[in-house]
């Protein structure tokens, strides 16, 4: 067995433990409220950066060499 697989093993057993005691609806709405917070935080970090070189004007923007 790989490395990967004991960690997803043991991952997996911690989740169905944790789902034993809290029930299975809180565990799921967790597991939304990351994804939520997952992609709240990735439209923050990546916004601009998809327009590479031009300015929040759209005005291409050049760095002069010395």
């Amino acid at each position: 067995m790989s490395r990967n697989g004991a960690w997803c093993d043991s991952l997996m057993a911690l989740a169905g433990a944790v789902g034993d005691r809290l029930g299975v609806l809180p565990l799921l709405n967790v597991q939304a409220s990351v994804y939520l917070i997952a992609g709240v935080l990735a439209l923050v970090f990546l916004r601009g950066t998809a327009t590479g070189a031009e300015s929040a004007h759209g005005v291409i923007e050049y760095e002069e060499e010395a």
